[in-house]
């Protein structure tokens, strides 16, 4: 998997869950959003940055019919190979330190000038990537890339403003989606979840429904099928070895499993995207 780099005007398809298994920079420039990110509701408006950490499950609510929005996905593979430049200004060596800075703050608020920087730069990167000449110049795609980073954190720093949503439920809600996204693969169970919260799987399956409006094992399977079609996609993985290493008991269980999901068979998923 590559760097991609894409923008989008207009409302945006909601609904949809996505498991981010990399890093995820964003910049809205007109517009807004509501989006769910592990049981917690952000709002995300005009000239304001954001990033997201691998591990995360994300779930737009609502956008703007005037978003325009550009955002750039770094698989996980990647991000120890991107350079952070010498700048001087109080910064860590590491991308990986760098991430973890933003994270705490979670957005940053530019001003326009910087706005349209950051956009020049996601132009510039995006028009490399698409150019053959450039398909193996990773040097040039990764400055670019951590130049977008720092374009990212040079506003004024704020918290991404969250949507109260503080109850017992909520909190254990998020735990298990927490879980779920380093364990689902290993474990399918809601009972192991359960085990792993103290808590009994009744009432993780009432907490977890009632703050999500899905069950646990709505979740556990969507995960799976994220991770499936991930595998199906990228990679040349027989369809026995992705049934084996997502831990289903035979290739027929998960054959029967993926096509109750998605209606089709795993090989005419593959087949489709070929």
């Amino acid at each position: 998997m590559k760097i991609a780099v894409n923008e989008r005007h207009g409302p945006l398809s909601t609904a949809k869950t996505i498991l981010i298994d990399g890093i995820l920079i964003g910049i809205i420039t007109d517009g807004e959003i509501e989006c769910d990110v592990n049981a917690t509701r952000y709002h995300i408006e005009r000239n304001m940055s954001f990033l997201m950490l691998p591990h995360q499950i994300m779930t737009l609510l609502n956008s703007s019919p005037d978003t325009h929005l550009w955002w750039v996905y770094v698989p996980q593979s990647l991000i120890k190979k991107i350079p952070i430049p010498n700048l001087e200004i109080p910064i860590k060596p590491d991308i990986e330190s760098q991430i973890n800075a933003l994270v705490e703050l979670r957005s940053f608020r530019l001003n326009p000038e910087s706005v349209s920087e950051m956009v020049e730069v996601l132009t510039i990167l995006r028009r490399r990537l698409q150019s053959e000449l450039d398909t193996e110049n990773h040097m040039l795609h990764f400055s670019l890339l951590a130049s977008a980073v720092l374009m990212a954190r040079s506003g004024s720093s704020e918290m991404l403003p969250a949507l109260p949503h503080t109850s017992r439920k909520a909190t254990l809600s998020r735990q298990f989606l927490s879980l779920l996204v380093t364990d689902v693969v290993s474990h399918h169970q809601v009972s192991y979840y359960a085990d792993k919260l103290c808590v009994t799987p009744k009432y993780l399956s009432a907490s977890v429904t009632a703050a999500t409006r899905r069950s646990p094992h709505d979740w556990i399977a969507t995960l799976l099928v994220i991770e499936a079609k991930r595998r199906l996609t990228y990679t040349s993985d027989p369809v026995t070895d992705i049934a084996f290493d997502l831990n289903f008991a035979s290739d027929s269980t998960f054959v029967r499993f993926f096509r109750q999901q998605t209606g089709v068979t795993p090989h005419e998923f593959r087949n489709k995207k070929l």
